[in-house]
């Protein structure tokens, strides 16, 4: 199994930084957004928070890339699809799968953090839904098409 490199870890610094920057810039549309649909703003905007991830380790395809991308973006999770499909998969079943489960574990830590807990359960599963579906557009079908776009520049070889 290959391992990281130098240029692997420089590659990962720069989607963090390039996510981490794209994290701090969605303030300006977070909070307008609050004030038209409330909480569910950071519903939808939580799969762009979980790219960093899911990007990192579907161009490197290394095991352990998308915590290293994620931490450094500031968030965590995504790596876990991919080892649920045994690193074996860098196509869409293990998008999916890393949109998934990052929605499971960040929608679990936050439904107390986020006071979640105390909303009636059509809401709570609402929002869980509303996160599902923007993490499935921002960390499965983005990040697909970002990889795809690497592949045909010639940037990154095809899986």
């Amino acid at each position: 199994m290959k391992h990281l490199t130098l240029k692997d870890i420089i590659f990962i610094m720069l989607i963090a930084l390039i996510f981490g920057a794209l994290f701090v810039g969605t303030d300006v549309i977070y909070a307008p957004l609050y004030l038209v649909i409330g909480p569910f703003a950071n519903e939808v905007l939580f799969g762009l928070w979980i790219m960093a991830g899911p990007l990192a380790i579907a161009i490197l395809r290394l095991p352990g890339t998308a915590v290293i991308g994620e931490v450094l973006a500031a968030v965590a999770g995504s790596e876990l699809g991919f080892l649920t499909l045994h690193y074996k998969n860098w196509g869409w079943p293990a998008l999916i799968s890393s949109a998934f489960w990052v929605t499971v574990v960040s929608f679990a830590y936050e439904i107390f953090k986020q006071g979640y807990i105390h909303l009636a359960l059509p809401m709570i599963l609402a929002l869980f839904c509303t996160r599902l579906v923007s993490d499935l557009l921002f960390g499965a079908v983005l990040v697909h098409y970002v990889v795809r776009l690497l592949v045909r520049a010639y940037a990154i070889q095809p899986a």
